[in-house]
């Protein structure tokens, strides 16, 4: 479930990692990359999860299918990590979130971590499908990979991410905010 503008909605079809993208740099704490953020609706924290502390490392996973068909389009893709580092101090990191659409990255706004070691969620949007400036259809959102990368180091420590779930969801997320449960 998401919370948009206040309100309780559901994701239009929430699709788990479902294999390695094009890109897999950060480091798994154990198996493949896409396992390690695979968790959903309840994250399993350090049982597993993947790190880096290298500026501009960048993980991309295959998804499961939406469950859409045609002419259905999706309103906005909507990717959901869930994050902490591993040391507090140094310097800020950000996160952003990545979607690769006909083999070229595109990328959210990054968004600051916390100077704590508490695993927070992180929201990012593609309300339009980068590649066309226009609505998702059902099609390109399935054949897209979604994933993050971190966009200004920890200073001290390693980021941690424990869940990356991309949703094709049904609600129109052109303005407002969103938290996720």
């Amino acid at each position: 479930l998401l919370a948009h503008n206040s309100r309780c909605c559901l994701v239009g079809s929430v699709t788990l990692p479902s294999g390695a993208g094009a890109t897999t740099q950060w480091t798994p704490s154990a198996g493949a990359n896409w396992q390690n953020v695979d968790e959903f609706p309840a994250p399993n924290n350090d049982t597993d999860y993947n790190e880096t502390a290298t500026l501009n490392n960048i993980d991309l996973f295959t998804h499961g299918v939406s469950g859409l068909a045609a002419p259905e389009t999706v309103e906005a893709a909507v990717i959901v990590l869930r994050a902490r580092r591993t040391v507090t101090g140094g310097a800020t990191p950000t996160l952003r979130a990545v979607a690769r659409v006909g083999g070229v990255n595109f990328f959210t706004a990054s968004q600051s971590m916390a100077n704590d070691l508490v695993y927070n969620e992180f929201i990012f949007v593609f309300t339009l499908n980068p590649a066309t400036s226009l609505p998702w259809t059902a099609g390109e959102y399935d054949a897209a990979e979604f994933g993050y990368q971190l966009t200004a180091a920890p200073g001290a420590g390693n980021i941690r991410v424990t869940t990356c779930w991309p949703a094709a969801s049904n609600t129109d997320w052109t303005s407002g905010t969103a938290e996720a449960y």
